[in-house]
């Protein structure tokens, strides 16, 4: 069953939450550095022998040379030897590079599916309260405040966890073994600061319009990039006064905006009227389930915007 908008946004968050708690147990715990003590000096009468003469050296004492021509067109002699060792040492550097690269990017990829699972398959097994979560259904209800309360106490997790299948355990073993081992108790302890990090951003109020300015990089509709931005109530001012007497909305959300191109934002006014835009069409979601206005992004999407 397809999620809908706002699950889509919620799972996305749940997995940041999950990757996180994830990626800090498998890192690597920092390691105290020791204090370097200050090497003695060497003594004055110790000998140093320099680069130049180690490589004449070498030339001297090899047994077999090759000649090889420069890029002036003169002959040097280069002891055999050593070319058959710097060829050999260069070929196996590469290979362990190769090696190494290809163990990254394997374990990466793993890693990623290992996240894609967990966050799949739990979040599809929590509640639909949790799933649907969002700051205006947590302040209109007293029983998901009462429910959701953060800091998530250990009964309210446990009776999270308790229903999900053992499956999940025994796919994190795979990747935390030692943590498996250590506590048995651990998928609460894991899931824990998931599930509490997850509420908190569900929860939270949007930010004023005048504050998201600067992180908005598209248009909402259209999705272009680099375009000159406008805010759009999503209910129109002039019918807030309705809105409330009528009980369409409640006050909090008449300072919801969406973040629109000019092209946008005229056509969004010319689909419907005021009422209509504040009872029906009032989030971006909602805008986007409408065939004209998708058939709108599509083509104004195709036109880029330039300067005079």
């Amino acid at each position: 069953m397809p999620l809908n908008a706002t699950k889509v946004t919620n799972f996305g968050f749940f997995r940041e939450c999950l990757s996180e708690s994830v990626l800090r147990y498998l890192a690597p715990q920092p390691e105290k550095q020791k204090k370097k003590k200050r090497k003695e000096r060497r003594k004055s009468g110790s000998k140093t022998v320099s680069l130049s003469a180690l490589s004449q050296a070498s030339n001297d004492t090899a047994e077999d040379v090759i000649k090889k021509r420069t890029e002036n067109g003169s002959w040097v002699d280069i002891p055999r030897s050593r070319n058959i060792l710097d060829g050999h040492l260069s070929n196996h550097d590469d290979k362990s590079e190769q090696d190494t690269d290809a163990k990254d990017v394997s374990e990466a990829e793993e890693l990623s599916e290992f996240i894609d699972f967990l966050a799949h398959g739990i979040f599809s097994d929590l509640p639909a309260d949790l799933r649907s979560l969002t700051h205006r259904s947590f302040e209109a209800s007293k029983s998901l405040q009462a429910r959701y309360a953060t800091p998530l106490s250990s009964d309210t997790v446990n009776r999270l966890v308790a229903p999900l299948p053992t499956l999940y355990v025994e796919t994190i073993s795979t990747f935390l073994p030692s943590l498996v081992a250590s506590d048995p108790t651990f998928f609460e302890a894991f899931l824990s600061p998931v599930l509490t990090s997850y509420v908190e951003g569900a929860i939270a109020a949007p930010p004023p319009p005048s504050s998201t300015k600067d992180t908005a990089d598209c248009c909402e509709i259209c999705l272009r990039e680099h375009m000159p931005l406008t805010y759009h109530h999503l209910i129109p001012k002039s019918v807030h006064d309705k809105v409330i007497k009528r009980g369409w909305h409640e006050a909090r959300q008449l300072n919801d905006v969406a973040w629109l191109c000019r092209q946008c934002h005229s056509f969004v006014h010319r689909i419907a009227g005021n009422e209509e835009l504040a009872r029906e069409w009032y989030t971006v979601e909602k805008l986007l389930e409408r065939e004209d206005v998708q058939r709108w992004a599509r083509w104004c999407g195709g036109i880029r915007w330039k300067k005079k």
